[in-house]
């Protein structure tokens, strides 16, 4: 069981919050999938940091939480270019991270697009003695994919499942076709490609649609969705069709006290009661 009052204190949290906020929870075992869950619920991915020396703990919030930058066993707050590249999730940005290796080809007009099988997954990034840093890049997860023909839309597919996503299309005979020639489990149909709000959205089409596509995207309450439309070559900007996050772990505070870093070992884990 998860920790009730401790996910509830999240409904008391309107909007994005800088602090100075210390709050305090205990939780019971196995409670900890369930308040990143809470957490991720609201939206905002800018930074987490978690505090703590047992792996297991480490590599469930890694792995759960949908934050930016990651910080374990450190400091939370100043993030150094190229060593932590700083950028968030949902509400908090679209990326790429600024000071990340994605960076300067976001801001060239014109240059060569990468291909989504050319994206680097992991990346060891440089950093002082006693820390690890690394860059990863994660599926986006639904991309909604809108175009005015059958080859157009096609290729929008194969882009987004290239890059592990899933490709999404409102239901009509165009995407049955398209559906039929991939054979893919990552292909799914909807009454309405835009609701609920999908991750990213591939476009082709007119100006006007573009237009009312953006404008549909902006009115919306929840998470910023990056519009991705195609380039006189037929091209679109697959690394924003992943998401890059960063995790700085201070591998010093591994030290300290051998009966906790244990723990997993003996069996004791369920009498820890909090990370």
């Amino acid at each position: 069981m998860g920790c009730p009052r401790g996910v509830r204190i999240f409904d008391q949290l309107t909007g994005e919050v800088f602090g100075p906020v210390l709050h305090v929870l205990r939780l019971r075992q196995g409670g900890i999938a369930t308040l990143i869950d809470a957490i991720n619920a609201d939206g905002y991915g800018l930074t987490h940091g978690i505090e703590t020396r047992i792996d297991e703990t480490i590599e469930t919030v890694c792995a759960r939480i949908r934050a930016g930058n990651i910080y374990v066993n450190r400091s939370v707050i100043g993030a150094v270019v190229g060593v932590q590249p700083f950028g968030g999730e949902g509400l908090s940005g679209t990326g790429p991270r600024a000071g990340g290796p994605q960076y300067l080809r976001r801001l060239v007009c014109g240059g060569d697009r990468q291909r989504a099988d050319e994206l680097t997954l992991c990346v060891e990034l440089p950093g002082p003695t006693g820390e690890s840093n690394t860059l990863y890049l994660r599926p986006r997860g639904r991309v909604a994919c809108i175009a005015d023909s059958e080859g157009a839309l096609l290729a929008q597919a194969r882009i987004a499942i290239e890059a592990g996503n899933v490709a999404v299309f409102t239901a009509s005979p165009l995407a049955e076709r398209v559906c039929a020639v991939l054979a893919d489990a990552r292909c799914e149909q909807v009454d309405d490609v835009l609701a609920p709000e999908p991750d990213a959205v591939l476009f082709a089409g007119t100006d006007e649609a573009a237009h009312a596509v953006r404008s549909a995207l902006a009115a919306a309450d929840g998470k910023i969705v990056p519009l991705l439309v195609v380039d006189s070559n037929g091209s679109y900007e697959t690394s924003r069709l992943t998401l890059e996050r960063t995790v700085t772990i201070n591998t010093t505070a591994s030290g300290g006290n051998a009966s906790l870093l244990s723990l997993a070992d003996r069996g004791l884990r369920s009498t820890a009661g909090v990370p």
